[in-house]
């Protein structure tokens, strides 16, 4: 086995996903595939919490690690229909890689908007 360490900044972060979203996990859980044992109704620390679409597993995985360093809980979810959708168009590319995470939508919006002034 190897490790890698790999520093990301905010930043560097923000590379790795290339739309977001409040979460609407509960508006619609039929939606998304989990990797992880999930019960529904999902907790409620992602109730609140940011959703982002990735375009590779790698991005999502490094997205989905960054986040947990950050101490927040993080989930990694397929979106069905933004699958289903890229295969309609056979579209190569698609963002069903979806990295759910306990930040709050709120507060991620508000450090964004901030570094963006």
């Amino acid at each position: 086995m190897t490790t890698v360490t790999l520093t990301l900044t905010p930043v560097l972060a923000q590379k790795l996903w290339g739309s977001a979203s409040g979460s609407f996990l509960d508006d619609q859980p039929e939606r998304f595939e989990h990797t992880q044992l999930l019960q529904v109704p999902f907790g409620d620390e992602f109730k609140e919490g940011t959703m982002f679409w990735c375009a590779t597993a790698s991005d999502a995985l490094l997205l989905m690690a960054y986040e947990q360093a950050c101490d927040f809980n993080s989930l990694l979810l397929w979106d069905l229909a933004e699958a289903e959708r890229s295969l309609k168009s056979q579209c190569r590319h698609c963002d069903a890689y979806v990295v759910m995470s306990a930040r709050q939508w709120e507060n991620f919006m508000k450090e964004n908007s901030s570094e963006s002034s």
